[in-house]
């Protein structure tokens, strides 16, 4: 099956792909089989710039291909629903919550430029993001929710909700978002900004905060002594709080004035991004992420103004005097 190709445009450190006028596509959202989330044309050509395995990680693909082609080939194009409006998507990745944050954001912040280029602002923003655990082992998390409201209010929907539906779109601006794009990860200012905006202020603050987290499903990425480092940091003035069961505004809060931070490595590292200029950092790394280093939060870091260092598991646990 040959690929579509549009030719690339390009908006400030954005790259996109613009659909030709009067010519449908259509969006395969994550309920379908495989790993879908993807657009193809009214011929039933894949456009490869809609999910990042299209383009260089072949081995996932060879392994999905046969459910998208399934997917495509039932397609029945006269019962597709109709989104007869301007929508801006992006490549999609994993949907996890570091992915969906950095997804979120470029959505929000190319948003804004192209509104603010064309002088249009009738565009919907797809997201598509599970809310149940029927099609991935990845958590859900209400989180997932609030920030789309937060930056989009009611212009933006979650095509997961159409169920085993394809969607009929107009007009398409998909952004490139591959490892080497100069937006990837980089969770700029204006949509930050825009969250912090709606965050309401909590009767307290803490200097020391721990950002501690519940036990992986869908990967041992837990360090083996996190309750001996909570304890110990805990002793230290540090106030443990968990992302997971904490209640959006309030975590925010937490951690935008604090000025000394704990985490652990992982996608929570992404909230980086709502902590104020200066902040010192320390990650926790355990075993299932020693392949992984700073620079791939880097744009973050500098963008803050961040003092962040890293310490290294030994046999899956922290050295506590290394605290």
């Amino acid at each position: 099956m040959d690929p579509v190709t549009y030719d690339v445009k390009k908006i400030d450190g954005y790259e996109y792909y613009e659909s030709p006028d009067n010519d449908y596509v259509y969006y395969v959202n994550m309920n379908f089989p495989g790993q879908s989330s993807f657009f193809f044309d009214k011929n039933k050509k894949i456009i490869f710039g809609s999910r990042y395995y299209f383009n260089w990680n072949y081995e996932t693909f060879i392994n999905v291909i046969n459910g998208i082609l399934e997917s495509i080939s039932e397609a029945d194009l006269n019962n597709a629903i109709l989104i007869d409006e301007n929508v801006i998507s992006i490549c999609k990745w994993f949907v996890t919550y570091g992915h969906y944050m950095d997804e979120a954001f470029c959505l929000s912040d190319f948003q804004r430029l192209l509104t603010n280029s064309t002088n249009n602002n009738n565009y919907k923003l797809l997201l598509d993001y599970h809310t149940d655990n029927n099609k991935t082992t990845y958590p859900v998390y209400k989180n997932y929710k609030i920030i789309q409201e937060n930056l989009f209010g009611d212009t933006a929907f979650n095509a997961y909700s159409h169920g085993l539906k394809i969607l009929k779109i107009k007009k398409l601006f998909l952004i490139k978002h591959d490892i080497t794009d100069p937006m990837f990860h980089s969770f700029p200012i204006f949509p930050r900004n825009k969250i912090l905006s709606t965050i309401q202020p909590v009767y307290r603050t803490y200097e020391n905060v721990y950002i501690s987290r519940g036990k992986a499903v869908h990967m041992s990425r837990n360090l083996d002594n996190e309750d001996e480092i909570e304890k110990y940091l805990t002793s230290n003035n540090y106030v443990p709080i968990n992302p997971e069961i904490m209640d959006f505004n309030e975590f925010i809060h937490y951690i935008h004035n604090a000025s000394n931070i704990v985490m652990t490595w992982g996608g929570a590292m992404t909230n980086m991004c709502y902590f104020k200029d200066y902040t010192n950092v320390i990650v926790l790394k355990s075993k299932s992420y020693e392949h992984e280093n700073l620079g791939l939060f880097q744009k973050i870091i500098d963008t803050y103004k961040l003092n962040v260092k890293d310490i290294t598991h030994k046999n899956n646990s922290i050295v506590i005097p290394f605290l």
